[in-house]
């Protein structure tokens, strides 16, 4: 079965630097309200054409999951299951 890890994945496309980790790491040990406000702040950053970008490349990464769905690459899982396995990542 084929799962998706945004972390690792981001990580193995090195997307996130050693130095964005760390600041990755910091950031989620800040208050819920200044993470909303950072999040918030990081999103309106994001220009319209990266913004095309990135919807772009969501659109061929649901082709692709819709692919491995179809070939049997990837199964489904029960809703409940995986809100549980996020839950307790969440926790760790």
């Amino acid at each position: 079965m084929v799962t998706f890890d945004c972390r690792a994945f981001c990580e193995r496309m090195n997307v996130v630097s050693p130095s964005s980790k760390a600041l990755r790491d910091a950031v989620l040990r800040l208050p819920l309200d200044e993470r909303v406000a950072l999040a918030e702040e990081l999103f309106a950053s994001i220009g319209e054409e990266e913004m095309k970008e990135i919807e772009s490349a969501w659109a061929r990464e649901v082709e692709d999951r819709i692919d491995a769905m179809e070939s049997g690459e990837l199964k489904a899982e029960p809703a409940d299951d995986l809100i549980e396995m996020l839950e307790k990542r969440m926790k760790e």
